[in-house]
């Protein structure tokens, strides 16, 4: 029999409140303590001020790491998002991701964006934690607003061939995570449900991409 709207609300909904009591008696065997706002805050800023780091250093291979840093192991990402292109909506796509499907692809992205003259160029990355709601012993829910900008970049032998090689990427979301302390009192993301606009336009110079999205 088909799946109704209702039941797949309900299933999603089951999920989520079994990740969240899991990630809450996981917290409560490793630490007692609160898990307060500031501290998530602090956790986001983190991770944004790294990611920066990274992508302005062009050190490629430190995505990877930064994933290590900031998302748990047992992690699923469920994104639903728009899909625009010089501005103009194309499609819609859902994703579910876990670790397993998540390491691959970054480490994929890393060989492409690794090859010789290709960089990321005006990368911006703004993480503005809206809510925190504390779940328990060193766990919270926090809702964020995330926008990333950045132009994918090839140094090719003349300007007309680097201009036609670059890319500007925007990407806006909204997402929900959960953020739990591990074993070694670090603070990671684990289910983190996202709604996405991911736009893609031509990055040729600076004025174009600002109006490429």
């Amino acid at each position: 029999m088909p799946r109704t709207r209702n039941t797949v609300t309900c299933t999603l909904a089951a999920t989520l409140a079994a990740a969240l009591a899991a990630v809450a008696g996981h917290a409560l065997a490793q630490d007692r303590s609160a898990l307060s706002p500031d501290e998530v805050r602090s956790f986001f800023d983190r991770a944004e001020q790294d990611a920066v780091r990274i992508a302005g250093s062009n050190d490629f291979a430190g995505f990877e790491t930064w994933l290590r840093d900031y998302v748990s192991d047992d992690a699923r990402f469920d994104i639903s998002a728009m899909l625009e292109v010089a501005g103009e909506p194309k499609g819609a796509f859902t994703l579910w991701l876990d670790m397993d499907d998540i390491v691959p692809i970054v480490r994929t992205s890393i060989g492409t964006m690794s090859h010789p003259g290709m960089t990321i160029d005006d990368y911006a990355l703004d993480i503005e934690v809206v809510e925190v709601v504390p779940l328990g012993p060193g766990a919270a829910t926090a809702r964020t607003a995330i926008t990333e900008t950045g132009t994918l970049a090839y140094a090719g032998k003349s300007d007309a061939d680097a201009a036609a090689m670059s890319i500007r990427i925007e990407a806006k979301a909204q997402c929900d995570h959960v953020v739990s302390r591990d074993g070694s009192g670090n603070l990671r993301m684990g289910l983190s449900t996202c709604r996405m606009t991911l736009c893609v336009g031509p990055g040729a110079n600076a004025a174009e991409a600002t109006t490429a999205c």
